[in-house]
């Protein structure tokens, strides 16, 4: 997963994510990516590049959490149901927009120290 590590609310999504993702799952910040492409991508959203493609926004948590035991399974399904996709984009594209003031109200720090074995 490519995330804004400048950003409070994701750096404490992937903080989270982190916890609960199989060992499979990488976390790192987009300023190391040197695709253009997906530099310019990850300017909105979260990213996951794998074997199916690439997933940005809600469809990129959405296949972090199927990685995430049962209970992330299960979001992840719900993520993808007919209508809360498309809520989850619009809420996802809403906090995107305002993730450094939501950041600011909810004091959380721009820093994610992911552990070495998992970044």
């Amino acid at each position: 997963m490519w995330f804004d590590d400048d950003c409070g609310v994701c750096s404490a999504s992937v903080r989270f994510l982190d916890r609960h993702a199989d060992a499979g799952v990488r976390f790192r910040p987009s300023r190391q990516l040197t695709d253009p492409e997906l530099i310019a991508r990850s300017q909105a959203a979260l990213l996951v590049v794998g074997p199916h493609g690439v997933d940005e926004g809600r469809a990129a948590v959405a296949t972090v959490l199927g990685r995430c035991g049962r209970w992330g399974r299960g979001a992840s399904r719900t993520l993808g149901l007919p209508g809360i996709d498309r809520l989850g984009d619009l809420v996802y594209r809403w906090v995107a927009a305002n993730r450094s003031r939501i950041s600011r109200w909810l004091r959380l720090p721009a820093t994610c120290d992911l552990p070495s074995s998992r970044s």
